[in-house]
């Protein structure tokens, strides 16, 4: 690999770290007991991860609950004598996923066979990644808390290319944000396409059309989206749609996982579930719910019936992913 692309998989890495440590490049470099200007240029592309010490591997190590082989593999330091195949790397990822879970419960959650997951951990079997299909590589990515373009760059399946483009150059970089960081970004950028909407000639019936949208009638009800496992990338797209069909305040909407809910729910008008399979963590937490406010569960289309049916007894509605979103517009709750 070129040293230019383990530096950008360094960059990467230290960000997800860095999230962990609540966005404090100083927490993080104490975790890993270097000087944050020593963390600085290695978080700005300027450090070759091949020329770290040792220790430092060791700590990254430590930090991401993985291998110093895993890490070694993931910033693209490898043996020059042989390197990993697909089968080997994609083995590792499904062996880490049963680092804490059976086989079968893997299998449910990926919505797969058991037998599909023990021919996918057994060196003798046969098999070939890339002909996976795309839903399962996400479900996969979801359970790692990885990217699906991650998640295809580790496997080897797709390169890592930096694009010219500033558009894509915005994106990556939004991506790689803090949530609450996304959260702050989307928030200017919502007012400054607000300020820009007002200053336009609205005798034009054309851009009179596109004003509608984002008329200074704002809606001030605040949110609370309960997802199973932290996913940054869900999570954005859950606050830019809120933002976009129902013009909510991206300040009032907040993100959390059943295991990290606020002190207090009763800031709170409207709950947000998003559930994928009857092993949810966010169905007992429905079932056990105290609050006055509207509650909307966004299920996935294979929960069983009979869960959806005891579900529609403690929420204000269900609604089968993909999401809706046009059609929630006239929904009482997000009035």
């Amino acid at each position: 690999m070129e040293e230019q692309e383990r530096k950008e998989r360094l960059v990467v890495l230290l960000k997800e770290l860095l999230e962990q440590c609540d966005g404090i490049k100083g927490k993080l470099a104490q975790t890993l007991k270097i000087k944050p200007s020593t963390l600085t240029p290695w978080l700005q592309g300027k450090m070759d991860p091949a020329r770290l010490d040792v220790v430092i591997f060791i700590r990254l190590a430590q930090i991401k609950a993985v291998s110093v082989d895993e890490i070694c593999l993931l910033l693209g330091i490898n043996s020059q004598k042989s390197q990993p195949s697909l089968k080997f790397k994609f083995r590792n990822i499904i062996k880490q996923l049963l680092s804490d879970r059976s086989q079968q419960e893997l299998a449910d959650l990926l919505q797969i066979s058991r037998n599909a997951i023990s021919r996918w951990t057994n060196p003798e079997e046969d098999f070939d990644p890339a002909r996976i299909t795309i839903d399962k590589i996400v479900a996969i990515a979801d359970e790692k808390g990885w990217t699906i373009e991650r998640l295809l760059i580790y496997l080897g399946l797709k390169e890592l290319v930096v694009q010219e483009s500033s558009l894509f150059e915005l994106q990556s970089r939004t991506i790689s944000l803090p949530l609450t960081e996304q959260i702050t970004f989307l928030t200017w950028l919502f007012n400054f396409l607000l300020e820009k909407v007002k200053r336009l000639d609205s005798r034009e019936p054309i851009l009179e059309s596109k004003i509608n949208p984002l008329q200074p009638n704002l809606n001030t009800r605040t949110v609370l989206i309960i997802l199973e496992v932290e996913n940054n990338s869900l999570a954005s797209q859950y606050t830019g749609n809120l933002v976009l069909h129902f013009q909510l305040q991206p300040e009032n909407i907040t993100i959390a996982t059943p295991r990290s809910l606020p002190d207090s729910l009763s800031l709170f008008d409207v709950f947000l579930f998003d559930l994928n399979n009857q092993q949810s963590p966010c169905i007992p937490l429905i079932e056990s719910l105290d609050f006055d406010g509207d509650v909307v569960a966004f299920v996935d289309r294979s929960l069983p019936q009979d869960i959806q049916d005891r579900l529609k007894e403690k929420v204000t509605e269900v609604v089968a992913k993909p999401v809706p979103w046009s059609e929630l517009k006239d929904k009482p709750y997000f009035e």
